[in-house]
């Protein structure tokens, strides 16, 4: 395949093939240099040549190859990535750097880039601080201080939360939130400006909760001098304990998830729930509840029960 075949291949409009389109770049990419080293002697206008060439097909589809290559980087840091060393992974962020030097656009980019950075952060799923820092450290080379000082300020914001909540759980407040609830409280505390622009969602979190919050917040008005808190619950997850006949399961949930679930916990086996009596007790959108019930009783694990079953949402459907 030619650069031009393999970046204009229909398949690229596949979400499912996005990974491939990256890595079919990378092997061209690496097929070129040696044929440039070995029949050219690395000749420098051939050199020249072929980054020319690369810089001209990989940008004919505008911003495409700058969220490829941004969604391929945050599959190899997520926890989980097939990767086994440090040094594959270090292989791996250079090959993508590479491509990165030939996209225009470098600012669509670093917004794909930092949308799937704050999720690794918040979500907990980054596979190391490393390699983390060590993209951070290559795109700030290339780019200079500036590109990077926002994705630098949010790494900083996690890492001084955990020093918060260390000193949380070191003071009086960590006691009595254990005492009282018997919870695993952890809260990141976000630079407003750093970070992706997120509006607060609508949602009725547990008392229980609310109550946790509140005892973190006068913790964190002391230590940082009156400052306030905002706090984004829709951004939150949580791992809820389940009981059932069979024995006992623990979910790893989104806090719309979370709630939504807690609304049957109370209720009989047999009792249903219908859309609105949903809507009512979590207080949550119309589009994010529907959202949230495809994922729990619609995907492949079903946490909920949906009557009559279907793949679609209906507005007489009733849960359980």
């Amino acid at each position: 395949n030619t650069g031009a075949s393999i970046i204009n291949d229909p398949i690229v409009n596949d979400p499912k093939q996005d990974v491939t389109i990256i890595e079919q770049l990378i092997n061209f990419k690496r097929r070129m240099d040696e044929f440039v080293e070995v029949s050219f002697n690395s000749n420098y206008n051939f050199d020249q040549a072929l980054k020319e060439g690369f810089e001209t097909f990989i940008n004919k589809r505008q911003t495409k190859p700058a969220e490829l290559l941004a969604k391929f980087i945050d599959k190899k840091l997520k926890i989980g990535n097939k990767q086994t060393s440090d040094s594959e992974v270090e292989s791996i962020l250079n090959d993508a750097l590479v491509l990165f030097r030939y996209i225009q656009g470098k600012d669509v980019f670093e917004g794909f880039y930092k949308r799937d950075f704050a999720k690794r952060l918040l979500m907990n799923k980054c596979a190391s601080d490393d390699y983390e820092r060590s993209m951070l450290f290559k795109m700030k080379r290339e780019c200079g201080p500036g590109y990077t000082s926002n994705l630098e300020q949010m790494f900083k914001d996690i890492h001084t939360s955990r020093e918060f909540m260390k000193a949380f759980y070191d003071s009086r407040y960590g006691d009595q939130l254990r005492e009282e609830f018997k919870v695993d409280l952890h809260v990141n505390t976000l630079t407003q400006g750093s970070w992706p622009s997120y509006n607060p969602t609508p949602l009725n979190i547990p008392l229980e909760v609310a109550q946790c919050q509140q005892i973190y917040e006068t913790f964190y008005r002391e230590k940082a001098r009156g400052k306030g808190l905002k706090w984004y619950n829709n951004l939150a997850y949580c791992v809820l304990s389940a009981y059932y006949p069979s024995g006992n399961k623990e979910f790893e949930c989104t806090s719309f998830q979370a709630v939504t679930l807690l609304t049957f916990s109370e209720l009989p086996q047999t009792e249903l729930r219908t859309f609105e009596e949903i809507q009512q007790a979590t207080g949550m959108e119309t589009k994010e509840l529907v959202r949230t019930l495809l994922t729990l009783a619609c995907a492949k694990v079903k946490l909920l029960v949906k009557h009559p079953k279907g793949k679609d949402l209906k507005p007489t459907d009733k849960y359980s």
